[in-house]
């Protein structure tokens, strides 16, 4: 008795058979082998079966997905523009640094002109420094603009000395990143100092009234209760009459 074979297996043979009988054949007269993109796409599948060319499978690559870059974009605050007279809040601290490095500038030139902090009788020059110390004392620095153009009319050389050292500052010497660290810090410290001073008051007149209404309550307890004590009193003393 035979046992059949598995239906696999008969398909494994007969493919077998023929890779045989193709190999057995000369070159010329094999069977044409073409890709599927130079065939199909001309004359297609069924087309190139009939014009006896044989079809080779060719693997396509897979395309891989596009990976899309999720950037969160924090919206920014939403400033009136009449806020500070229709300039930036950057624009309007840029105005207040520049008034500070032509007070830090002054300080500098000063402290040159007198030498190695001695007053003004020892001063390199005796006459700048008085006339850069007397506008300063007369006119304090509130735009330093406006100041220097004070001293521009009164010492031009010294206002332009003030001018490059306020200059030399602003780019080489101001530390920005500590300015910038120093805020944040003293930001977030501030609004915790401020939500524990209200807390604090907050929770202490909380308890100031509870205290209140436990003092009246006791208050009305005790007059209850000595109205009572004067009324047994009165009883008391009525029956010890009679």
């Amino acid at each position: 008795l035979t046992h059949p074979q598995p239906p696999y297996q008969h398909q494994q043979q007969q493919h077998r058979q023929q890779e045989q009988r193709h190999r057995q054949l000369p070159s010329a007269a094999r069977p044409k082998t073409a890709p599927v993109s130079a065939v199909g796409g001309a004359l297609g599948t069924a087309a190139a079966a009939e014009a006896g060319v044989r079809v080779a499978k060719c693997a396509v690559p897979r395309r891989r997905p596009e990976r899309r870059l999720k950037l969160s974009v924090h919206a920014k605050q939403y400033v009136p523009s009449d806020g500070f007279g229709g300039i930036s809040p950057e624009r309007k601290a840029a105005n207040h640094l520049r008034t500070l490095f032509t007070f830090v500038a002054v300080k500098i030139v000063l402290a040159q002109l007198e030498g190695s902090g001695r007053g003004a009788l020892g001063a390199y020059n005796q006459t700048d420094y008085e006339t850069l110390s007397g506008l300063l004392q007369a006119e304090p620095v509130r735009d330093g603009d406006e100041w220097l153009a004070k001293l521009m009319r009164k010492n031009s050389l010294l206002a332009v000395r003030v001018l490059e050292v306020r200059e030399a500052y602003c780019e080489e010497d101001f530390e920005y990143e500590q300015l910038e660290r120093l805020a944040r810090k003293d930001m977030r410290e501030a609004n915790v100092r401020l939500m524990r001073s209200f807390a604090s008051s907050s929770f202490g007149s909380a308890l100031a009234d509870v205290d209140s209404s436990s003092s009246e309550s006791d208050g009305e307890r005790g007059a209850s209760s000595g109205t009572s004590r004067d009324a047994r009193d009165a009883r008391g003393g009525g029956g010890g009459g009679g």
